[in-house]
């Protein structure tokens, strides 16, 4: 399950990763006063084929997976927030990737088409940062419960697991929602099968926009890394006890080590897919401002 999983969940969250650099024009005559975009070359049409199979494979076999143990979890709040996080990257998949197949027939579609690009635009960055920050609660839900349990176990209940997700899906909402009104912009890429928010904006509200994105994924990688860090020292010293008992039951154990192999899992590749995002904004604006001092 953590194998496939992982792989939706990474290919979702690197369409940030993609090179976004603004569409160049070209006027089509001496006399004209429409601008026609000049598309770089597209993927393989294969590609985006094998990541839909992907896609469709790596969530139903998570979700099946979750449902035949259920009496082993008992759905509790960690095998919720995966279930959540697998149907999330599913339905984000299913929108925009059809798209992405009717761009190939006809680039036009999204040149032409404003509102389809503009829903695009919105479901990628509602999904991406919903994975992120929803795989952040995955890992902040272990550590309380590795750090704190007697706490975990009698005060956090399956409310407070709904009540942080409703924060998340708002969140994503407003994040995504914003360059409808005008904070930034939906652009579509240079491949010319994708929209996404312009990454670079010479507005200062369209750069706050953007540097909104990027301090809300380095954030949430970050309290990846440490959360997962506490849990895995934490789980040093639970074996540690566990071991000096007369009769040790290492159950616990053994699947507090699964989870937090699956979240590492999951937390390298979005380290992969979102740091080198948040890298290519965070240093121009440090430059910025030491130049300026």
């Amino acid at each position: 399950m953590s194998e496939s999983f992982v792989n939706t969940s990474s290919m979702y969250s690197s369409s940030i990763s993609l090179s976004t650099d603004n569409l160049t024009t070209e006027p089509s005559n001496s006399n004209a006063t429409v601008e026609t975009p000049v598309f770089q070359p597209r993927p393989s049409s294969t590609a985006y084929i094998a990541w839909f199979i992907a896609v469709i494979i790596g969530n139903c076999t998570a979700v099946a997976i979750l449902i035949r143990n259920r009496r082993k979890h008992n759905w509790s709040i960690f095998y919720r927030l995966v279930l959540i996080v697998a149907v999330t990257d599913f339905t984000g998949q299913v929108i925009t990737i059809p798209i992405i197949f009717a761009s190939y027939s006809s680039r036009d579609i999204l040149v032409t088409g404003g509102t389809l690009c503009d829903l695009m635009s919105v479901i990628t960055i509602m999904t991406s940062l919903m994975s992120v920050l929803l795989v952040c609660l995955m890992s902040i839900d272990r550590f309380i419960a590795i750090w704190f349990p007697i706490f975990y176990k009698n005060r956090i209940k399956i409310l407070h697991m709904w009540i942080a997700v409703s924060l998340v899906i708002t969140t994503a909402l407003v994040v995504g929602l914003l360059p409808t009104f005008r904070v930034n912009n939906h652009k579509l890429q240079k491949e010319g099968t994708w929209c996404f928010f312009d990454v670079q904006p010479t507005e200062p509200r369209d750069q706050f926009f953007l540097y909104l994105c990027a301090s809300i994924g380095m954030v949430a990688v970050l309290l990846m890394l440490i959360m997962n860090g506490l849990v895995v020292y934490g789980l040093y010293h639970l074996y540690k006890r566990k071991r000096n008992q007369s009769a040790p039951n290492f159950s616990l154990v053994v699947k507090n080590v699964q989870n937090i192999c699956f979240l590492i899992i999951i937390m390298a590749a979005f380290i992969v897919t979102w740091m080198p995002f948040i890298v290519s904004i965070i240093l121009p604006m440090i430059t910025k401002i030491s130049s300026e001092i």
